[in-house]
């Protein structure tokens, strides 16, 4: 289960499947995760040989037959690729286990090369149970779980990205001249901001804070502040770039 939301798993085709002339009625094909994206190259090409038989099997051809044979497009056999992850197995399931109890999800990403070392979801599901066929009453249990077991909640889900986002906000301000790196707000805590009360994860407030401490110090107040300086596209563009 602790790599099943990010490798997938694979069933018989659907009907819908079935209309690619590529995938065969009792081929097994990748339905979610790695499995679907690298379908193609993980399943290979099978062997397809055509030969005319009689009744009892026995192979037979007649003239007419050979002819009809030679008009058929026979392929060789290919073997699928290999697929080489940089996820790290101790530490897939070590993440894994410290989501027990929770519905989220952990990535761990190395952020000179881009890999993934770990991405889990919880809660998850079997992969093994969908190989060959999974049961109705089994089958309606996933989809109607309230916590969506099927759902990577990595890729899938949306969340708030939270302070992550402050940074951008904070290029936009310099960017636009709004604030300079000597621009002091004064956090209390909270900040009225039309009908809502925004909250400061520190209760009592950071008191005066500019730009490098509120970075430091990730102060909520500080940028909802900013944030009603700025236009919102200029947020967007710097949040694209």
């Amino acid at each position: 289960e602790a790599f099943s939301s990010i490798l997938g798993y694979v069933g018989l085709p659907s009907v819908k499947e079935l209309e690619d002339d590529e995938i065969l009625y009792n081929e097994l094909t990748g339905k979610t995760g790695l499995e679907k994206y690298f379908n193609t190259q993980l399943k290979g090409v099978p062997q397809s040989i055509y030969s005319v038989v009689d009744s009892r099997g026995r192979k037979r051809v007649l003239d007419f037959e050979e002819e009809f044979l030679k008009n058929l497009k026979t392929t060789s056999l290919q073997e699928g690729q290999n697929l080489k992850l940089t996820l790290d197995k101790d530490l897939q399931i070590q993440a894994y286990n410290l989501l027990e109890g929770f519905a989220g999800g952990l990535i761990g990403i190395v952020p000179s090369s881009g890999e993934i070392i770990f991405s889990v979801s919880r809660p998850s599901f079997k992969g093994s149970s969908f190989s060959f066929g999974i049961s109705h009453y089994d089958w309606k249990a996933l989809v109607e779980n309230k916590e969506k077991p099927m759902m990577n909640r990595i890729f899938q889900a949306n969340y708030s990205p939270g302070s992550t986002f402050k940074p951008f906000v904070l290029i936009a301000g310099l960017e636009n001249n709004i604030i300079s790196g000597q621009t002091q707000e004064n956090c209390t805590g909270s900040i009225q901001m039309k009908s809502r009360l925004f909250h400061c994860w520190l209760s009592y407030g950071h008191g005066l804070v500019n730009p490098v401490r509120s970075l430091r110090e990730s102060c909520n107040n500080f940028y909802h502040r900013l944030s009603m300086k700025l236009n919102v596209n200029d947020i967007a563009y710097y949040a694209y770039s």
